[in-house]
């Protein structure tokens, strides 16, 4: 977690797609507090990469369905720029 942030990461061999349950899972842990999910995936020899909900970024877009795969060093851009709330929210909360 980083402050209203449920990320999950995920590692496969081969491939280039994050499968529908590594996305389904992250969606289902986010609503338990109505979080925004956020899918971390690697593959052999790929970019390490990012996958949102559309509307995280873009409060105009309703369409729920709709994700964006990043790059990590864009989200972390992302989350500095429209996020910094949450940074700030995790550096106060308690870490284990």
């Amino acid at each position: 977690m980083l402050g209203r942030w449920c990320i999950e990461c995920k590692r496969y061999g081969d491939g280039s797609e994050p499968s529908a349950d590594w996305w389904n899972q992250v969606l289902i842990a986010s609503r338990n507090d109505n979080q925004i999910p956020a899918l971390v995936y690697k593959f052999n020899r790929k970019p390490l990469k990012v996958r949102i909900l559309a509307s995280s970024i873009n409060t105009e877009i309703e369409n729920q369905d709709i994700t964006v795969d990043l790059s990590w060093e864009d989200f972390i851009s992302i989350i500095k720029e429209l996020f910094l709330e949450d940074i700030d929210l995790h550096e106060q909360s308690p870490q284990v």
